[in-house]
């Protein structure tokens, strides 16, 4: 990646758009790679299974979060790390992850 950190999103988020238009691409994914190329340790997005202190669970397509691993997937992400999540298909919140 060259150009500027502006000229990098941009150029990344028009490939983000393209495949938008692509049927049955899977832009969770794409989005979450994409978000990788960005974020440095400990942050990392990807889908994760989030469980709060109170036994609350919500899977959500997009959550950026903090790690001491390279990835989550499949494993509970504790509420404490979650930095931020996103869900392509709507919104499913969990009643904790309330500001």
């Amino acid at each position: 990646m060259g150009g500027s950190v502006a000229q990098q999103i941009y150029s990344a988020a028009q490939i983000l758009l393209q495949a938008v238009r692509i049927p049955r691409a899977n832009i969770a994914e794409r989005l979450n790679s994409t978000l990788n190329q960005f974020l440095t340790w400990p942050f990392r997005a990807g889908s994760a299974y989030i469980i709060d202190a109170e036994g609350y669970n919500a899977t959500f397509d997009t959550v950026i979060y903090t790690s001491s691993e390279t990835k989550s997937e499949g494993k509970p992400v504790k509420i404490n790390a979650l930095a931020g999540k996103s869900s392509v298909q709507g919104t499913r919140a969990l009643r904790s992850l309330s500001a």
